[in-house]
């Protein structure tokens, strides 16, 4: 028997903006016995944080993990193995009236013990308003979550706490365009709704509007229901990547691939916008050799962008929507889940893998020593020069298959435009942009800078210097660096990579190391 839950959500309009932190955080607030810590928001004394063993991968490693324990609510929640099921068609819904439009990607059961007021429905959707509102403005319409549950009936009320919303913000180069990305927060926690089946959100003048008499194929997406902990063996590492379009070089996909099994990444996942044949399949032969989990995202028409960016920006606009996805699909199976695109690796500097790199992040942070919900880490981005136009330097040494051991000239750091990628807990955070988490769970601790003598976000731009930079000069005052320097932090990966790449290129048929 299918039950409607409606539950409101006033959209707020308020933009994230992308923080930069200034180099004396960069530098002071790293991870030395003296560091310190950030304060613990004091929004739930009922949590108590216990250390509890976690079963590891199937090569039985061992891992230490904190945990949150609450209270568990008064009624039983369903046995999840029997709702699970996953959409993987790349569909989006679209929902439109004479204000909004807004198209849905994917609905989450989000049943954490970390949150204090769960659970809740996670809905990963798109919005474009057609009349230009400030952001400063309030929003003239109401939407509503709507549920069908099994196996109860009846119509429930249920409490919102729109707080647990996040409006993730728009790029610079999209500000003519009203695109928000959300991930709407639809609770359940004094719901009668045993097993949400299906849902979606629908856009209203009123609070008033009736309520669909079935959901169904056409007008609602699938609930979906993570793998929980103890239903799949825990991974080390896992990486979202942000969607992929057009022809991509294979080399160098196989290169980053490679880097990342070397550095002990246990499955990457990847959102398929529209690439070529070539890049398709080689992403499918990693996948049935367990590394690569494809997966598709977007489909022609879905955002009615304009021509002039209309393909740049659709492909941007879905970024923070599929990060998200990737985050609420596998957060009890990642233990740590980095964001990268193809052409950037974060590289430690001292250690060889990420398990050992965030082991040690880990016991030197503050938030640790305190016991707190720390969400991860974030490092400095670093660009690696390629750009023809800044002359660059290769090691003709080096196999021009071999990018990243090939080009270790890099621009040396500017505070003023520090970008950041991060190795989050995924269970901590509630919503994930391209470069931090952006929203989080009550008390957990955001992201910590690391220093670049641990480890360095490595950026190898094939264009880096803008359009109007014509000469050396022009690009150095653009970009705003002052020297550049080489940097050897891909040397010690160097000959294992070697063979892990010649061993690829000889499965693909490609022309190989000489």
């Amino acid at each position: 028997m299918l039950t409607w839950v409606g539950i409101e959500i006033y959209l707020n309009l308020d933009g994230l903006i992308l923080s930069h932190y200034t180099p004396e955080v960069g530098i002071q607030e790293i991870f030395h016995e003296n560091g310190t810590g950030e304060s613990l928001a004091k929004r739930n004394s009922a949590y108590i944080v216990q250390t509890t063993s976690m079963a590891a991968n199937n090569q039985n490693k061992s891992h230490q993990k904190n945990t949150l324990q609450i209270p568990p609510p008064q009624q039983q929640f369903p046995v999840l193995s029997n709702y699970r099921k996953e959409k993987d068609d790349g569909s989006w819904l679209t929902v439109k009236d004479n204000f909004l439009n807004l198209s849905l990607y994917s609905i989450f059961w989000d049943n954490r013990t970390e949150l204090n007021k769960g659970p809740f429905l996670r809905v990963l959707a798109i919005s474009r308003s057609d009349n230009n509102v400030s952001r400063n403005d309030e929003p003239p319409y109401v939407l509503t979550c709507y549920v069908s549950c099994e196996p109860e009936g009846g119509v429930h009320e249920v409490q919102v706490d729109a707080s647990q919303s996040v409006l993730i913000y728009n790029p610079r180069f999209m500000v003519h365009v009203a695109y928000e990305r959300h991930v709407f927060a639809c609770q359940l926690w004094h719901a009668p709704c045993h097993a949400p089946h299906r849902a979606v959100v629908l856009i209203s003048p009123s609070s008033n509007t009736s309520a669909p008499e079935l959901l169904n194929e056409t007008n609602s997406l699938m609930v979906e229901y993570p793998a929980q902990l103890g239903e799949v063996a825990l991974l080390d590492v896992g990486v979202c990547v942000s969607p992929l379009y057009g022809t991509l070089n294979p080399y160098r996909l196989i290169e980053w691939l490679e880097m990342l099994r070397l550095l002990g990444v246990d499955k990457i996942v990847m959102y398929n916008h529209s690439v070529d044949e070539t890049t398709s399949q080689v992403l499918r032969n990693y996948g049935e050799r367990g590394l690569v989990e494809l997966r598709q995202i977007g489909q022609e028409g879905v955002l009615p962008l304009l021509p002039s960016d209309a393909f740049r920006a659709d492909v941007y606009t879905l970024g923070p929507v599929a990060l998200s996805d990737c985050m609420y699909r596998h957060m009890f199976e990642f233990q740590w889940m980095a964001v990268l695109d193809l052409d950037e690796v974060i590289l430690p500097r001292q250690h060889r893998t990420y398990r050992d790199l965030l082991r040690k992040l880990e016991e030197s942070s503050s938030a640790k020593k305190q016991q707190q919900q720390l969400t991860g880490f974030k490092f400095i981005h670093v660009d690696f020069v390629l750009d023809p136009v800044l002359r660059p330097n290769p090691d003709v040494e080096v196999p021009w298959q071999m990018t990243m051991s090939r080009f270790r000239q890099r621009l040396s750091v500017q505070p003023s435009t520090f970008h950041v990628k991060s190795i989050i807990n995924p269970r901590y955070c509630t919503a994930m942009h391209y470069h931090v988490c952006r929203g989080y769970i009550p008390n957990a601790v955001k992201s910590r800078p690391v220093s670049i003598e641990y480890a360095m976000d490595c950026h190898y731009r094939s264009k880096l210097c803008p359009e109007y930079a014509h000469d050396f000069g022009d690009c150095q005052k653009a970009l705003g660096f002052t020297v550049m320097i080489t940097d050897n932090i891909s040397l010690p990966f160097r000959e294992q990579l070697r063979q892990q790449i010649v061993t690829q290129l000889e499965i693909f048929h490609l022309e190989n190391i000489a």
